[in-house]
This record gives structure tokens, C-alpha cells and sequence, in this order.
């Protein structure tokens, strides 16, 4: 930020305020900017910008594209938004003074600020003109950089650790000559860490076989030394719940692929019944949802016993593989699934859930049929298909 000698009329002022994230490595203290906050003629900044196109694909097309390579690495790159400069900064002012009996002072932020409604935008759209300025050199890592980067995290992956580290290397020098250093890196092979420095190395390889650490992909516990899928739930029994806590225990559980999905529905439908009651939020339900839900919520607390291989593809020949869906219904709910099927060329086979997706039946004046509702789940099974 730089000191405004003479603040401009038309200057927005963000309030700031610091939060603390006691399980980040690196950056403990993050500072959040209220751009939605109204200013004196009534709208927020965030009222008059646009958001801008979505220029990436959504997190769960590279979550599944991370399933498939046999090693993979993952990395993060190192305060973006801060090393992208801005043109226009008047609209983005704080006031600040470096001690309590200094008289308040007022800054530019010169650089993109995260929580505003561009910022994502902005981001991604410097990356992907960096990316494309390095097609024509190395086209394979731009490619795998274009398809496993989201916002400021990297998933990629080959075949072998030789492409593995090629890809690593290729991608970190395009993304530094735009000034993003990459760093938390963490794969499950030793050989993609091996010439990375310390400091840069969120999980070192090889781990005591009993060490439970996993590292977040995309809002997934990924342990890279067993290569699974670990799940976190910090639900805990609340014996007098209410709709208001009962909503905030099912959104702490991140499964973006939907590998919970049979247990988060249950917890959904006793919600669903809520809302068909018109309970308040902060009143206490009738005691059978309550009994239902205490039920769900140790459902949920078990979720940290389960593990779910990475990789769907567990053989390196494989000689057929095959997309199996399936869909059904409930008048409470609708789930449909897709399981990969892979024969190998001696003709062993594997079976691995890809992704799956469930919801609650609509509440209407009157119940849904049974038909409409099957219906309903097929073209969710078709559409994850056609995903």
C-alpha cells in the first residue's frame, strides 16, 4: 500500500479487521476487507463491480481429473492476489496508523484485494495470459496447468515421476517469471519433493508409517503417504440442537465429490422435515427429529475412520474401463452415483466410486410422485455422465 498525501474526493474506504487461522503453516494472521460494507451514498464497492467470467474449471472436474494419475503432486501459490498490481486504486483506500498515537493516516492498496467481487477474476485472468504466453514452449504443462489449477492451488499428476517432475519443474518456472512462487508442495512420491527447499515443503516424504497428517486438496484431507482421502468432522453432539446449529453441522462437512453423500443425506432429510414443520430457527424441534438427528451426528463424527483410495484407475495396464451409473429415489430424497470399472490386461478387475450427488424431494403444496422423483434422479445421473 502507499501513504495518499491528498485523498481524492471520490476515494472508498474499506473497513479491515484481522482474523486468526490457527492450522495454517505458514500465515497464522490474514487481514479481511469489507468491500460489501455500504458507504455514504448507499451502495458498497462490491455493488458497482462486476464479478467478472468463470475462467476455470469448477473444483470438482479437478478433483476427479486428480484421481486418475498415478503420482500426483499439489501446491499453493504464494500470496496471488498480492503480487497482482492494479492500475486503479482509488477505490480501494484504507486508513491505518502504524501506532496509537500516530494520527490516522489514509493508503491505497496497490495491489488485487481479496473480498472483493473482481479479485477472483482478476487473478485467474493474469494467470491464464501468463499460462498462454508459455504455450508454444511447453505445451504439456500448460495444458495440465490450465486444467489443475484453481485460483491460487495447483493439482497435477502423470504416469511415471519422471513426467512428474518434468511437469513440476516446467510449471514453477512459468509460474515465477510472473512473480507467483509456488510452494506447500506435497506428492506421494519422495522423487517430486526431492530437489524443492525445505521451507517450501508442506509434508516431507517418507512419513512413519502411523502418521495421520494429511494435507488439504481443494478443501479434501488427502494423505499423500497412503494415498487416500481422509474426511474431518468437527460436528460434536449438541444435545438441545436447534434448525440454526443443525444447518451449521452439515455445511462443516466438505465432500465436494459427494463420497458421503449417504450419510450427509440422512442428516439433510431430518432438515428437510424442519422445514416442512416451519421451525424456527433457533427452536427446539419435536423430540423424534431430535433422536433422528443425534443419530446423524454420530454418523457424522465416525466420518474421520474413513478412508477412500485416491486413485480409481489401481492398475497401471488397464485394458477396458467402464462408467457405471446408477440413480434412484425416495419420496424423502434422490441420490445417483458413478463407479469406475477397470480389467486389467490379465484380467483382474477394480471397482471405485467417482463421484456421486443427492438431494432432498422438493416441498410443494403436495408430495412429489415416486415416478417423477425417479425421473428427477435419472437426469442427475445424466448430467454427472455428461460431467
Amino acid at each position: 500500500m502507499t501513504l495518499i498525501e491528498n485523498p481524492p474526493n471520490d476515494a472508498i474506504y474499506l473497513p479491515h479487521h484481522c482474523v486468526v487461522k490457527e492450522s495454517s503453516f505458514t500465515t497464522k494472521y490474514r487481514v479481511v476487507y469489507d468491500a460489501a460494507a455500504k458507504t455514504t451514498c448507499g451502495l458498497s464497492l462490491n455493488d458497482i463491480l462486476m464479478a467478472g467470467p468463470v475462467l476455470q474449471d469448477s473444483l470438482v472436474d479437478i478433483l476427479l481429473r486428480f484421481r486418475f494419475p498415478l503420482i500426483v503432486f499439489a501446491g499453493d501459490t504464494k500470496q496471488m492476489y498480492c503480487m497482482i498490481k492494479l492500475a486503479d486504486c482509488d477505490y480501494l483506500c484504507i486508513v491505518w496508523r502504524w501506532d496509537s498515537n500516530e494520527p490516522v493516516q489514509a493508503y491505497r492498496l496497490n495491489t488485487v484485494t481479496y473480498w472483493t467481487k473482481s479479485a477472483s477474476y482478476l487473478a485467474t485472468k493474469c494467470l491464464q495470459q501468463l499460462l498462454e504466453s508459455y504455450r508454444q514452449q511447453y505445451p504439456t504443462a500448460v495444458g495440465n496447468a490450465e486444467r489443475g489449477t484453481y485460483v491460487d492451488d495447483v493439482l497435477l499428476g502423470a504416469d511415471s515421476e519422471e513426467e512428474a517432475v518434468l511437469l513440476r519443474l516446467q510449471v514453477t518456472k512459468i509460474f515465477a517469471s510472473g512473480g507467483f512462487h509456488l510452494r506447500k508442495w506435497t506428492s506421494n512420491s519422495a522423487a517430486v519433493l526431492q530437489d524443492i527447499p525445505a521451507e517450501d515443503i508442506e509434508m516431507q516424504l517418507p512419513i512413519e508409517l502411523n502418521d495421520t497428517r494429511t494435507s488439504k486438496a481443494l478443501g479434501i484431507h488427502w494423505q499423500p503417504c497412503s494415498d487416500v482421502f481422509q474426511f474431518s468432522s468437527s460436528t460434536h453432539k449438541i444435545f438441545q440442537p436447534t434448525k440454526r446449529t443443525m444447518l451449521s453441522q452439515i455445511t462443516s462437512v466438505c465432500d465436494p465429490l459427494g463420497l458421503l453423500a449417504p450419510i450427509v443425506i440422512k442428516a439433510k432429510m431430518v432438515m428437510h422435515q424442519l422445514w416442512e414443520l416451519k421451525v424456527d430457527w433457533d427452536e427446539t424441534p419435536p423430540g423424534e427429529l431430535v433422536q433422528n438427528w443425534l443419530v446423524s451426528v454420530q454418523s457424522l463424527s465416525d466420518l474421520n475412520l474413513l478412508q477412500v483410495p485416491r486413485r480409481v484407475i489401481g492398475m497401471r495396464q488397464a485394458s477396458r474401463v467402464y462408467l457405471h451409473g446408477y440413480s434412484d429415489a425416495s419420496e424423502r430424497a434422490m441420490g445417483a452415483c458413478l463407479y469406475i470399472r477397470v480389467i486389467g490386461d490379465c484380467g483382474n478387475t477394480s471397482s471405485h466410486l467417482l463421484c456421486a450427488k443427492s438431494k432432498t424431494a422438493p416441498i410443494g403444496n403436495g408430495r412429489t410422485t415416486l415416478p417423477r422423483l425417479e425421473l428427477c434422479a435419472a437426469v442427475t445421473l445424466s448430467r454427472l455422465i455428461a460431467m
